[in-house]
C-alpha cells in the first residue's frame, strides 16, 4: 500500500424488532431461528491510514489508543491482535460511534464489520455483505470470544429493513420491497432512548445459551415463542398492519425479559410503561438486556409528545430513520 493511501469504512447500526436470541447456539442448529431488524442513520466509522510507524490503534468510544503489541485477546487489544494477524502493522486505525459500546444496538457488530471491510479492502477480496458478515463474526465469536449470533454482523452487512432466519449457521434474508410506503411509515414513528447506562451483554446471553445447551424446557419454550414472534412481524408487514405490528414488539419483549434475570429490572421497566402512558404503542429494550436503548414506536401523531417525556428522564432520545446500504467503503 503506498504512503499516504487510506481506507474510511462505514457499518449502521441496529435495530431488532423481535425474534433476538433464536440466532445463539446451540438454538438455530436445533430448532431454527428468525429476526425481524432494520438498519439506521446511526453507526460506526473506521478508517485505516498508512505510514510507516508501529500500528496504532484508536477508539473515541472507549477512549483508548493502543500502539504496538497486544497483550490480551478480547477488547481493544483483541482487536488490536486481529489487525497485525491480518498484516496490517504499520499505519493508524481509528473508530468513531454514533452512540456508547454496549447500549443494545450492536456497536460491536458495526465496528468489527467496518473493521472486515477495510481488511478485505486491503487484501483486494471480496466486499460482498456476506464475506463482510463472515469475516466479523468470525472474528468476533472465534478470535475475540464475544458470545454473538449471526444476527447482528450479517443484519450491519446487508442493510436495510429484512426478516431473517437462521439454520444453522445459514442465513437467509428477506425485504419487502412491495411494501416500502408501510416501512417507511413505521419507521417514521420510531424513537430510541437511552437508560444512562450500557452494558456488556455476554453474561446475559451466557445465561441464556448455557440453558439452551443444556435442553431446559422454559429456555427453548421461550426461544420458540420469540420465533413466533419474529414470523409475527413478518406477517404484519406483509399485511401492512402497524397495529399487529406493535402488538408482536410488545409480546416479544414480555417473552425476552424471561429468559434471564438481567435482561429487565425495574428501571427500565418504569421507562417503558412511561412511554406506554405517553403516546407510545409499542415498546422493548434492545440488546441482551439490562440497559442500554429502549425502543418505542409511537402512536400515530404522537412521536413529538413520547419524545418531549422521554427527555425528562433521559438526556439521550431521538428519532432513527432508515439505513439501507449496510457496511460500504466511504469514497473520500
Amino acid at each position: 500500500m503506498r504512503d499516504k493511501e487510506s481506507i474510511v469504512s462505514y457499518s449502521p447500526l441496529r435495530v431488532s424488532f423481535g425474534g433476538g436470541g433464536t440466532d445463539i447456539p446451540p438454538f438455530p442448529e436445533r430448532y431454527g431461528g428468525a429476526a425481524l431488524n432494520t438498519t439506521i442513520d446511526l453507526g460506526v466509522t473506521a478508517s485505516y491510514s498508512h505510514d510507516s510507524m508501529p500500528l496504532e490503534l484508536s477508539s473515541r468510544d472507549y477512549v483508548r489508543s493502543l500502539m504496538g503489541s497486544a497483550s490480551k485477546s478480547q477488547g481493544m487489544d483483541g482487536i488490536m491482535a486481529l489487525l497485525k494477524k491480518r498484516g496490517v502493522v504499520h499505519g493508524r486505525v481509528r473508530i468513531n460511534g454514533d452512540v456508547p459500546p454496549g447500549s443494545g444496538l450492536a456497536s460491536s457488530s458495526a465496528m468489527m464489520t467496518a473493521i472486515s471491510a477495510i481488511l478485505l479492502k486491503r487484501s483486494g477480496s471480496s466486499l460482498a455483505p456476506d464475506a463482510i458478515a463472515r469475516l466479523a463474526y468470525d472474528s468476533e465469536r472465534k478470535s475475540l470470544g464475544v458470545l454473538l449470533g449471526l444476527q447482528d454482523p450479517y443484519a450491519i452487512a446487508h442493510g436495510g429493513f429484512k426478516f431473517m432466519s437462521f439454520e444453522g449457521e445459514r442465513v437467509k434474508i428477506e425485504r419487502f420491497a412491495k411494501h416500502s410506503s408501510f416501512i417507511k411509515g413505521l419507521m417514521s414513528r420510531v424513537l430510541l432512548v437511552y437508560t444512562g447506562r450500557s452494558r456488556y451483554s455476554g453474561a446475559i446471553l451466557g445465561e441464556q445459551a448455557s440453558a439452551a445447551a443444556k435442553g431446559d424446557k422454559s429456555t427453548i419454550d421461550r426461544l420458540m415463542s420469540l420465533k413466533e414472534v419474529a414470523l409475527s412481524l413478518r406477517e404484519a408487514v406483509i399485511h401492512e398492519d402497524g397495529e399487529a405490528f406493535c402488538d408482536a414488539v410488545n409480546s416479544g419483549w414480555k417473552i425476552k425479559k424471561n429468559l434471564g434475570s438481567s435482561v429487565s429490572n425495574s428501571s427500565v421497566d418504569s421507562m417503558i410503561r412511561r412511554g406506554i402512558s405517553n403516546g407510545a404503542a409499542a415498546g422493548r429494550l434492545l440488546g441482551g438486556g439490562s440497559q442500554g436503548f429502549v425502543l418505542f414506536i409511537a402512536k400515530e401523531r404522537m412521536l413529538g409528545a413520547l419524545q418531549g417525556s422521554m427527555l425528562k428522564i433521559s438526556d439521550f432520545a431521538f428519532r432513527a430513520g432508515l439505513d439501507v446500504h449496510g457496511t460500504r467503503i466511504l469514497d473520500r
